[in-house]
């Protein structure tokens, strides 16, 4: 399970992916990863963005609810942002497969139980 990283060509435009880059960088994102339709590229116009992001620093939920409408806000649709510590074990290796490396580094391909 090794998540892709970002290319020229992927499911989001790239003023998109440097909008999202900027509210990781102000919020202390250290791993932003793109999923769901949108990384697998069957999104349609009502589909929202998928979001994982790992934190440097412990955010409150009140945190994680400001950033995931930031990010709303930034790409003019929605975003549902989930944090790699909250991902079912059982969505984990569906997540981590088809997750496309916005920002930071790729995450580690074994968890702890």
């Amino acid at each position: 399970m090794i998540a892709k990283n970002w290319s020229s060509t992927g499911p989001l435009a790239p003023p998109d992916k440097e909008k999202l880059q900027s509210v990781a960088r102000r919020n202390d994102v250290s791993l932003l990863g793109l999923f769901g339709s949108t990384a697998r590229g069957d999104a349609t116009r009502k589909s929202d963005v998928d979001v994982m992001a790992r934190f440097s620093k412990r955010k409150s939920l009140l945190d994680l609810v400001r950033i995931e409408r930031e990010m709303s806000d930034a790409l003019g649709r929605k975003v549902d942002l989930l944090t790699e510590a909250s991902i079912s074990p059982h969505l984990r290796d569906r997540i981590l497969d088809e997750m496309i490396v916005l920002f930071g580094t790729p995450p580690r391909t074994t968890y702890p139980c």
